[in-house]
């Protein structure tokens, strides 16, 4: 299985850790395996997909409760999320520029 977490989406990488942790599951090639499939995949082109921010939260909590959880994961969730930031609040400031120019 460790090897077939490269396939996986990023939701779905974040189910099965999830599941995985849930159960208690303790096998660490599946969680490294896990965390090298979550650094590629947070690293790629959609990485702005709607729920992203969900998904890197659950393999994040995952990792953590499964007791895998390390310093290059954080620092990619860490990067993911501060792009997410920062693209909805140029977003909302879009938004805002919009909104009083058409006023």
């Amino acid at each position: 299985a460790p090897s077939r977490l490269e396939e996986f989406q990023l939701q779905g990488l974040a189910n099965i850790t999830w599941a995985f942790a849930s159960l208690g599951f303790v096998d660490g090639e599946f969680y490294s395996a896990a965390a090298d499939a979550f650094t590629s995949l947070v690293s790629g082109p959609d990485v702005r997909t709607p729920g992203t921010a969900v998904n890197v939260q659950g393999v994040v909590w995952a990792l953590t409760f499964a007791g895998h959880r390390s310093e290059r994961v954080d620092g990619v969730a860490r990067r993911v999320l501060v792009r997410l930031g920062r693209d909805l609040d140029a977003r909302k400031a879009e938004s805002r520029a919009s909104t009083l120019s058409s006023s």
